[in-house]
């Protein structure tokens, strides 16, 4: 056996010198190309067995989206937000004109300007002021940004606990340990995962890549003079501690001084040979490949069981909340702003452009009594809304 392998050794060893080159110099390398590649194509057997887009991680249909009457009008309402800007810097240039005109022009030709613009000033000053009000609510959470000893923007004099908070509330509601397990276990990613693995092992180049893997890695630890040496000494201390057990080897026990050196080289010397004399285990190793589809199948409840726990203990071992507590403590307070409020900024300008609606509405009720009786079915219509809605 050991003469016919060293001897195919011998016959393929010119045509598998640049092989046996790369096995020598670059054993990492090639696993890592077929880790890569076939991982990769793995990930693809993944993509081809899902549709995403159809259901959720946790398997339920996505939500329908509702256009609500609420978001037009918000949009049509938030167009409204730099006209009521700029009506609230008007108002407030003509309180200063008024003072100063007060007191230049004379009494009556004042008295008739005053009368001339009353009228409108009665409807925009209540407008101006639930505008500016709200406006300046919400800037004053933020601004401002620096420690000052009259007034620091709310959430800046708050950033060590809201960072704390909120990265413990992300973790807590959004994406802690128990809440990935109940999406992995409603999830068929872990079934699909397994039949992309049975798809995988039970392709032939994946099978003819990994054996060319096993006798390439196989061939450089057989060639390396440190594997030499400790087969040698293996050997040398099977034969020093060997015993006979009976008559018939009890001269070979008193002659292993003599030839034990003759077997720990002749292993030694037989190395090369052993991969080209895995054809009997490589066929067993193939067998088992056959069987692992069949295998993952049987057992998918108890794999799944122990992915997820795995995940689970990985997630809980991550420390979460302080990967959370760090990040967002990196950012400064314009970046911590636009993390906040990045994503509702029509919300905010919505809460501002409704202030000065509600102040024009008041202003019209107070002036005109007629229109009392009508705003107030439509505010009592809302609340009826909001109470059948609220949950």
């Amino acid at each position: 056996m050991d003469e016919r392998g060293l001897s195919k050794w011998q016959e393929n060893k010119d045509h598998r010198g640049e092989a046996e080159d790369n096995g020598r110099a670059g054993g990492s390398g090639a696993s890592r190309g077929f880790c890569h590649k076939w991982l990769g194509r793995l990930a693809e057997e993944l993509r081809r067995s899902g549709e995403p887009g159809r259901e959720t991680a946790a398997g339920h249909q996505c939500p329908a989206h509702w256009d609500t009457f609420s978001l037009k009008f918000a949009k049509v309402l938030n167009s409204l937000n730099r006209p009521f800007f700029g009506l609230g810097i008007a108002f407030i240039t003509w309180l200063i004109v008024e003072v100063i005109l007060e007191r230049w022009l004379p009494a009556g030709d004042f008295q008739r300007l005053s009368a001339a613009v009353r009228p409108y000033t009665k409807y925009i000053g209540p407008t101006v002021v639930g505008y500016w009000t709200n406006w300046l609510a919400i800037k004053m959470l933020f601004y401002p940004r620096r420690p000052n000893r009259l007034w620091q923007g709310l959430i800046p004099a708050r950033r060590n606990e809201l960072i704390r908070n909120l990265a413990a509330g992300i973790h807590e509601r959004l994406f802690s340990a128990g809440i990935v397990r109940e999406y992995l276990q409603k999830s068929p990613l872990l079934q699909e995962l397994a039949c992309a693995t049975g798809r995988v092992v039970g392709d032939s180049e994946f099978r003819d890549e990994l054996r060319e893997l096993c006798r390439r890695y196989l061939k450089e630890l057989v060639q390396r003079e440190e594997t030499r040496q400790v087969v040698r000494r293996v050997i040398g201390e099977i034969i020093e501690s060997w015993e006979a057990r009976t008559l018939l080897e009890k001269p070979a026990e008193l002659t292993k001084r003599v030839w034990g050196p003759w077997v720990q080289e002749r292993v030694v010397d037989a190395l090369p040979s052993l991969p080209y004399a895995m054809a009997d285990v490589l066929s067993e190793y193939e067998q088992w490949l056959d069987e692992l589809p069949a295998a993952i199948a049987r057992n998918q409840g108890n794999i799944e069981a122990a992915v997820t726990s795995v995940i689970e203990q990985g997630l809980e071992l991550l420390d979460v909340p302080g990967i959370l507590h760090c990040q967002l403590a990196k950012l400064d307070e314009q970046e911590l702003e636009q993390a906040l409020t990045g994503n509702v900024m029509t919300e905010l300008e919505f809460i501002q452009t409704s202030g000065g609606l509600f102040g024009f509405l008041v202003a019209l009720a107070l002036e005109c009594p007629p229109a009392r009786l009508p705003m107030l079915a439509v505010g009592f219509g809302l609340w009826l809304l909001y109470r059948r809605t609220v949950r």
